[in-house]
């Protein structure tokens, strides 16, 4: 098991896992609307993804199971974050196939947290 940072290439299987995320949060969506995010959700992944949206996932084998996001945004300076940079974590999922396994955990170890943290500043 590896947490990895996703890229461009995995906006597929991104948007996948967030409909999965959103079904199982809502207990369903509506067609309609989950055509709209279908169609809309890779644009947003290619503007947003590695610039003040990152994405971590977990493979088995060539499937991404499980996803995390940090969207981080910048605010004025303070001695709290005194980069002015702060972030919150979304849409932390795995599949229930997969679940069990330590995968949403390992996203929030202190090693894993402090290597996503690293990664952007």
């Amino acid at each position: 098991m590896k947490v990895e940072k996703a890229g461009i290439e995995d906006i597929d299987p991104l948007v996948e896992l967030r409909l999965e995320y959103l079904i199982e949060d809502n207990g369903s969506i509506d067609k309609n609307d989950t055509e709209k995010i279908r169609e809309a959700l890779p644009d947003y992944y290619r503007n947003h993804l590695n610039k003040d949206l990152y994405a971590y996932v977990i493979w088995e084998e060539k499937t991404i199971v499980s996803c995390a996001f940090l969207l981080v945004i910048e605010k004025p300076m303070s001695p709290a974050f005194i980069n002015g940079k702060t972030g919150t974590v979304l849409n932390v999922f795995t599949r229930e196939s997969c679940s069990r396994k330590g995968y949403a955990r390992r996203y929030t170890s202190q090693s894993d947290f402090g290597m996503i943290i690293r990664s952007i500043t």
